[in-house]
């Protein structure tokens, strides 16, 4: 296969199959694991990057000029950096100074920049802190992933049906 887009290689992850009696499960019964790892940025949350960033053009919140400013602690920031990618969105991104080097290094690589809060001020500190930064900034957008709606949704519309079409609707 060959994409020339990297959100086409979002979803659509493979399972793994285990025997259920070799976990302590009932015989007969199967176990499903959703390979979500092998997502571009590496999560699940490449499904939210994408639905969030599509569904606010969709909605009118946003536009090719907008900034986007997230506190993460990585995943997502990955995720929203791909999807920013195809749009030539600015993307900001508040982390605590110490959490994963990793992630952060390949959002700096995906185009974002990484703002640093203290690490003892967590997660919390960085919604603070990306708050004042949005509030400076006009044209600037805050999905704020566990406040937005599409949260969920972005799970509903695409993971949700991929597993019960794979699974054939077999599912308990």
């Amino acid at each position: 296969m060959i994409v020339n887009n990297i959100k086409a290689l979002i979803g659509h992850t493979p399972f793994f199959e285990f025997d259920a009696a070799a976990f302590g499960g009932k015989k007969g019964s199967t176990i499903y694991a959703k390979l979500e790892y092998l997502n571009p940025g590496g999560s699940i949350k490449d499904r939210l990057g994408k639905y969030l960033i599509d569904e606010a053009f969709r909605e009118h919140v946003i536009d090719h000029e907008t900034t986007v400013i997230e506190p993460t602690a990585g995943n997502t920031g990955i995720g929203l950096a791909l999807a920013g990618i195809e749009y030539g969105l600015k993307m900001i991104f508040v982390i605590p100074e110490k959490f994963s080097l990793e992630k952060q290094q390949l959002i700096e690589a995906l185009g974002g920049t990484i703002v640093h809060t203290p690490t003892e001020a967590g997660i919390q500190g960085a919604i603070e802190k990306a708050k004042e930064i949005a509030k400076k900034l006009p044209n600037s957008f805050m999905p704020m992933q566990f406040h937005n709606q599409n949260n969920p949704a972005a799970y509903q519309a695409t993971l949700g049906p991929e597993i019960f079409q794979e699974l054939s609707g077999k599912i308990d």
